[in-house]
């Protein structure tokens, strides 16, 4: 008798147990549907912005000149090639920035290269075939990549490995997202180049202007409250307020 009773409780424990687990899925899923939203959005912008820099032709911004430059010397797809650097760059932010990692960092992990792939597959985006076609696209391409990027952040569901080592150097010196964003573009661009990456005046343009971009899309995102804040990101956005 007793050890019957013993089992019925055991189950009946195990059966709260789980239905407790199930209430919290839910409410998860109710708490932060509209982040991963915003991720899926973000992301989408952000290949949006990858795509248009190649068909311009004037180069791409700084991380696809160094995915173009992985693809071109393996000889491989550059969606490919953004994958693969995404993986091996996670594996150093698990060492120094693991808060960081979350669904965003694998949106953009896997999720990042095989957009960009499948934008310029359709044959969607018009080659521009004028000096003002191709500034246009290029304004575009900007305003489309950081404001992606910016919203991405804004999601709080995780940062891409690149993203979460610029936070992680943020939080350790106290330095502005910008000039980070700055030097680590260029540090990029340079070993895509090298390795047979798109150069273009584009992508010197991106080097100097995505991380104030990004800047002034965040500062935006705060004063519109649209998310709450990651806490990685706490420190960023006073300095951006400021020198907004």
């Amino acid at each position: 008798m007793f050890v019957v009773c013993g089992k019925i409780y055991k189950h009946l424990k195990e059966l709260g147990r789980k239905m407790k687990n199930k209430i919290k899925v839910k409410e998860l899923i109710k708490k932060y549907y509209r982040n991963v939203i915003i991720l899926v959005v973000g992301v989408s912008f952000m290949a949006l912005g990858g795509a248009m820099l190649v068909s311009a032709n004037y180069g791409s911004d700084a991380l696809m000149v160094f995915n173009q430059g992985v693809a071109t010397f393996l000889n491989i797809k550059v969606g490919i090639a953004i994958m693969i650097t995404n993986l091996l760059v996670l594996i150093v932010i698990i060492f120094v920035n693991r808060k960081s990692i979350g669904l965003g960092t694998i949106a953009i992990a896997f999720l990042l290269g095989p957009l960009v792939d499948m934008i310029l597959q359709a044959n969607i985006l018009p080659t521009p075939i004028t000096f003002w076609g191709s500034a246009l696209t290029l304004a575009l391409a900007f305003l489309a990549g950081t404001f992606g990027i910016s919203l991405y952040m804004f999601a709080n569901v995780g940062l891409s490995p690149f993203e979460g080592i610029l936070i992680a150097i943020k939080e350790k010196k106290n330095w502005r997202f910008a000039y980070i964003k700055i030097v680590n573009d260029a540090f990029f661009f340079t070993i895509g180049w090298l390795l047979g990456g798109v150069f273009g005046i584009a992508s010197i343009i991106t080097v100097f202007i995505y991380g104030p971009l990004i800047d002034f899309f965040t500062k935006l995102f705060t004063k519109m409250n649209l998310f709450k804040l990651p806490k990685s990101q706490e420190k960023v956005l006073p300095e951006a307020e400021k020198n907004g």
